[in-house]
């Protein structure tokens, strides 16, 4: 289990605000640090990132001074990395619990279970160690609150736990696991579904947009997105003049929909392939941003971190690195800061073992060019 607590006179609730290892329970689990005071002004932190993905709360004081040990509340949720939101007076949180996707809504006023709504056992689609299948975050209007999972589909339900709809929808296959939250606008939910699956005899994959309306589920439209595979970023809406549209960052490229009819009006290549963040926008200007593999983000990367995390697996202590010593918990170093072992360290390699051999012998020829048997600093930098 994991926990909630909340203190102060803050009015947000997302749970990029961890508070990580704070308090630890029989179960080992960690808490997320949610801190709310007075009612916010309906629809502030509705979604994912707040008023559409600003992260931004208008009037809104945190406190300077966090003190864990005097939470003004303190509640056990189930498992998963989806960031709270907020309707009315609840919190709303997904999650996984005893392998059973689950969304739950919490009291603001003192942390209790308002209701909870468990949907029957489901395969669940496969995930990176850090992600998890309850990592889309819930979407709110005043009337109804609305979930997606990746291993289900969209799910609504009243603001007092009354389930309206459901759609099943195909698990989508992705690197990863999925993490992108459905967003509400004008009587209608955005999602936007990529896919690293092909279309039934085709080349082109089985990425979609779509929207449907909030009462009902029903499809208003769907566009394809044949040249995008699975990604994990959130769209945005962007009123602009007289338009609305609909901004959505995928595997390299920006684009963006008419939200009437779902017309792609334009797009913009050279981004990664790799893209997490949610677009931003202002009445003039869409924001968005996509790190490369690593987070390398300048055009001459300091590779020096990444060599130091790849003698750490020097056993001979000859400043190179042979094929035997890749052992198990090898990885090409992703994030060079983080320990050998923990799930971000580096790229996700097979558990079969002949598989991960394969991949392994492949990443050790490309840097070993000179095939001495061995990757030298300068061969690798």
């Amino acid at each position: 289990m994991e926990g909630v607590v909340t203190t102060g006179d803050f009015r947000l609730c997302p749970r990029l605000l961890f508070v990580k290892g704070i308090f630890v329970c029989v179960l080992q689990a960690f808490l997320v640090g949610v801190l709310i005071g007075d009612e916010p002004p309906a629809g502030d932190w509705n979604e994912f990132r707040g008023a559409n993905g600003s992260g931004v709360a208008k009037d809104c004081h945190p406190p300077v001074d966090i003190d864990p040990n005097k939470p003004a509340w303190m509640s056990a949720v189930p498992s998963g990395i989806s960031s709270p939101i907020i309707a009315g007076d609840f919190l709303i949180l997904t999650g996984l619990e005893e392998g059973r996707l689950q969304t739950c809504a919490l009291k603001r006023s003192d942390g209790s279970v308002a209701w909870k709504q468990i949907l029957p056992e489901v395969p669940l689609e496969q995930t990176h160690e850090m992600n998890s299948p309850a990592a889309c975050s819930a979407a709110a209007d005043k009337e109804n609150v609305y979930v997606y999972f990746g291993s289900y589909g969209l799910i609504c339900y009243r603001i007092d736990g009354e389930k309206r709809w459901e759609r099943r929808l195909a698990t989508p296959k992705s690197l990863y696991g999925v993490t992108t939250s459905p967003i509400v606008h004008d009587n209608r939910l955005f999602l936007v579904i990529d896919d690293d699956n092909n279309l039934p005899g085709s080349a082109a994959s089985a990425s979609r947009v779509m929207a449907v309306r909030c009462h009902d589920g029903e499809t208003v439209w769907e566009t394809p997105r044949p040249f995008f595979r699975s990604g994990w970023s959130t769209p945005t809406i962007w009123k602009h003049g007289d338009a609305t549209d609909l901004i959505v960052l995928g595997s390299g490229r920006l684009c963006c929909y008419d939200t009437e009819n779902g017309d792609e009006k334009w797009y913009v290549n050279g981004f990664s392939r790799e893209t997490i963040s949610r677009p931003i926008v202002d009445e003039q200007h869409v924001y968005a941003s996509a790190s490369m593999i690593g987070g390398v983000a300048d055009e001459q990367p300091d590779r020096e971190p990444y060599w130091q995390a790849l003698m750490q697996f020097d056993t001979n202590g000859d400043q190179r690195l042979q094929r035997d010593e890749m052992t198990e918990k090898f990885s090409f170093p992703f994030r060079p800061e983080l320990p050998i072992g923990h799930p971000g360290f580096g790229v996700p390699l097979p558990r079969d073992p002949a598989k991960r051999k394969e991949r392994l012998d492949g990443m050790f020829f490309g840097v070993d060019r000179n095939r001495d048997g061995g990757w030298d600093k300068d061969e690798f930098l």
